[in-house]
């Protein structure tokens, strides 16, 4: 048998044990050769292995992981577990996986869901940010403002941005400017400009 064919063999024991065994699953010793099977199947064949994992797992953030490689379009339940790994991720303090987790999410909120979608993204920028990298966290965020719809939601990317950059005055007395433009006269995200400039100024 030729080496494509072992590996065939080798990925279709792993779904089939999957689906058969719970969590007793069989697996590849060495990251390579699950690397090198994956290679050799079509992406619906991939796809396929990565539900009948997420069937078994418990872990939230692996859950997850798995039903978002399951997936080949925006998906609301997939976007919902996504979303619920990264509250998991953060409450452990692994602020970078919260913050992938995050932007798959959001990446996987289907059409019309405009309101989840850019709370997600927020959520991710916000991560990176209390994970320590500054840079990387307005970036992302700065990357798809535009993306944001206009008013509260892009109102409290706005503040967000401000937060991220508090130790630039001028810069983030602009970003609170612009999101005061965009609150509508909306009390709580006055209320949260104010806070947020009061915060920034005593800093």
């Amino acid at each position: 048998m030729n080496l494509s064919g072992i590996f065939g063999q080798a990925v279709a024991l792993i779904g089939d044990d999957a689906r058969a065994q719970g969590a007793q699953m069989v697996g590849f010793r060495h990251p390579r050769f699950r690397s090198a099977a994956t290679e050799l199947l079509p992406p619906a064949r991939v796809r396929a292995l990565h539900q009948a994992y997420a069937r078994v797992v418990d872990d939230p953030e692996e859950l997850a992981r798995h039903l978002a490689a399951s997936a080949s379009v925006p998906d609301d339940d997939v976007a919902a577990a996504l979303d619920r790994a990264s509250r998991h991720a953060r409450s452990r303090g692994a602020l970078d996986a919260a913050a992938e987790l995050y932007e798959q999410a959001a990446r996987f909120t289907p059409d019309g869901q405009d309101e989840r979608r850019a709370r997600r993204t927020i959520a991710a920028a916000a991560s990176l940010f209390d994970a320590g990298d500054r840079c990387a966290a307005e970036e992302h965020l700065l990357s798809r403002l535009d993306a944001i719809p206009a008013g509260v939601q892009r109102a409290n990317a706005l503040i967000a941005l401000a937060i991220m950059c508090w130790n630039d005055l001028a810069r983030s007395d602009d970003f609170l400017d612009r999101a005061e433009n965009e609150a509508d006269d909306v009390p709580r995200i006055r209320a949260k400009i104010l806070a947020t400039r009061a915060w920034v100024e005593a800093y």
